[in-house]
Order: structure tokens, then C-alpha cells, then sequence
């Protein structure tokens, strides 16, 4: 009996030492991976916008949600491109090299301006709030999608629509809707989107969940970025949705 009392309190100082030893190495681990970002780059030239869809569904949807809630992870733009362009400046006449010049310019403001609204979507709080939306990884791919097609949309043939709050920090900006996605809204609400006259007609939580991942999102996300000062500490609260008005523009 003496002899299986040793043999336990044996097996459990085992046990308990393996435990302790394994305990800070685990905790260490967890420290160091809280600390690492997931970082992606992705180049913007020479690749269609169903390149780039693939592309984006690859990267995101092979994650698991709760990896962007507990995990870092960023994902910023760059372009070769404009890399080679810079190094052949040198080479053109003077008139060639100012305007690719201004074109290196604005293409750099533009990426400038997507990769800080990228940063601020996959804060932490951010993907929290617009989790709480119930947006799945699809529509993460459309929010991406939608900051890098924002600068670049062809307003011909859309109908803009206006998205404001009325309470502080008060936000408004407009929306460009192609007719296949002005019959997705009037669907989902029942009515034609030319009645939506006023505060109190419609609120963005009401429109169809494709439309808030493409448009209305990047659209407060757009807002923040270029109005840092303004909205950046608010930014949370800028993502609920339900204070948001939705009216022709």
C-alpha cells in the first residue's frame, strides 16, 4: 500500500512538474503571438477586380472569424508599378516626366488613403463593432473590396444615395448604387428608394447586407481616415449603424 502511495505522489510531482515547465512557455507563446501582427501585402497592378476578389477571398475566407477578433492582422496595398515608373522618370523628356510625376503623386495619395482605412477596419474594436453587425467573412471581402474600388467608381448610370447621422459626432457622405443594387434595396425594404425622402424614411441597418459591406462601410471608414482628428477617437461609435439615415441624395 506504502509503495502506491509513493508510486502517485511520484506520478503527480511528474505531472506537476511537466505542468509548470510547460505553463510560462505557453504563456510566453500567447504574449508573443498577441504581440505579432498578420501582415499582407497586396500589389494592386496586374490583377482585374476578379483577381483581386479571389484574391481577397483566399486570404480572408480561409479564416477563422474569431482569428481577426483575437489576432492583429493588417492588410495594406502597394504597386510595383509605380516603383518601375519612378525609375524610368530619368529617362523620359521633361514634359513626359512631369506628368507621370503627378500621376505617381495622386497614385500614391490614393493607396495612402486605402491603406488608412484598412488599418482602421482591422483594428480590433472596429472588427468587433462591425461583427456585432453579423457581417460574415463574405462580406469582410466586400468591405475590403469596397475601400479599394472607392476611388476609382464610375458614377455614370448609378443613383446616389445620401447616408448622415443626426446625433454627435455627426457623419454624412453619399453612395453610388448600380440599378442591379437599387432593386436589391427596394426588394429588401418594400418600396422604391424615390420615396426615401427625409430622416425616419430608412436606416442603414435596414439595407440589405451586400450593400452596407460594399458601400456604407467603406463610406464611414473613408470619413474617418480623411477626418482623423474629427472621428478617430469616436470610431466606434460610428459603426452603429442604426443612427444612420438613408435618403435620396
Amino acid at each position: 500500500m506504502l509503495e502506491i502511495i509513493v508510486s502517485l505522489i511520484a506520478i503527480v510531482s511528474a505531472v506537476f512538474g511537466l505542468y509548470m515547465w510547460i505553463l510560462p512557455r505557453w504563456r510566453n507563446y500567447q504574449a508573443q503571438r498577441e504581440k505579432s501582427v498578420m501582415k499582407i501585402r497586396i500589389s494592386i497592378s496586374g490583377r482585374s477586380i476578379d483577381e483581386k476578389d479571389k484574391f481577397l477571398k483566399q486570404i480572408l475566407l480561409k479564416q477563422k472569424r474569431d482569428t481577426f477578433l483575437d489576432r492583429p492582422f493588417s492588410i495594406s496595398l502597394h504597386d510595383q508599378e509605380l516603383d518601375k515608373l519612378k525609375n524610368k522618370l530619368k529617362d523620359l523628356s521633361h514634359q513626359d516626366q512631369a506628368s507621370q510625376a503627378s500621376y505617381i503623386s495622386s497614385s500614391e495619395d490614393k493607396i495612402k488613403n486605402i491603406n488608412s482605412m484598412l488599418s482602421i477596419l482591422f483594428e480590433k474594436k472596429v472588427l468587433k463593432m462591425i461583427d456585432a453587425i453579423g457581417l460574415s467573412s463574405n462580406e469582410l471581402v466586400l468591405i475590403v473590396r469596397g475601400a479599394l474600388q472607392l476611388f476609382d467608381v464610375n458614377v455614370t448610370g448609378r443613383k446616389k444615395l445620401g447616408i448622415w447621422r443626426d446625433s454627435d459626432p455627426k457623419l454624412s457622405f453619399g453612395i453610388f448604387i448600380t440599378p442591379e443594387e437599387t432593386e436589391m434595396i427596394e426588394k429588401k425594404i418594400n418600396k422604391s428608394v424615390n420615396t426615401l425622402m427625409g430622416s425616419g424614411c430608412l436606416y442603414a441597418t435596414e439595407l440589405p447586407a451586400k450593400i452596407i459591406a460594399r458601400h456604407v462601410i467603406p463610406g464611414i471608414l473613408f470619413q474617418i481616415a480623411l477626418y482623423k482628428e474629427k472621428f478617430i477617437e469616436h470610431r466606434e461609435t460610428l459603426f452603429m449603424l442604426f443612427k444612420y439615415h438613408v435618403g435620396l441624395g
